[in-house]
Parts: structure tokens; C-alpha cells; sequence
């Protein structure tokens, strides 16, 4: 969970998406939102704690 998580904090602000502010990390879910000229993305990484599986669900808003 933590790996998937800094990846996609890394990654988005390096190609160019700026931290919205709305982000929300807990224990086994995170919600991550970006902004690019005039679109928006939302990153939601959640983990299974029985299996260690980790979800990722990306959300783009804009033209």
C-alpha cells in the first residue's frame, strides 16, 4: 500500500498534476486529487488487509 502510494505522489507531480489539497490517507485507504490546466484526477489506492492486495481506482474529470 505504502509503495502504490508514493508512487502515484511521486508520478503525478512529475508529469506535471498539482496537489488539489482534498487528499485523505488512512490506514488502508487513500484518496489522492490533482489538477492539470483543466482537468482534475482523483487517485483512490485501497489495500485488503487479508490478502495484501492492493486496488487502484483513477478518476479523470475535464476535456
Amino acid at each position: 500500500f505504502q509503495t502504490v502510494l508514493e508512487f502515484y505522489r511521486k508520478e503525478m507531480e512529475a508529469n506535471g498534476w498539482t496537489s488539489a489539497g482534498e487528499n485523505f490517507i488512512g490506514e488502508d485507504i487513500a484518496t489522492l486529487d490533482y489538477q492539470k490546466d483543466d482537468r482534475q484526477v482523483t487517485v483512490m489506492i485501497s489495500v485488503d488487509k487479508d490478502s495484501g492486495q492492493v486496488d487502484v481506482l483513477i478518476t479523470i474529470q475535464g476535456p
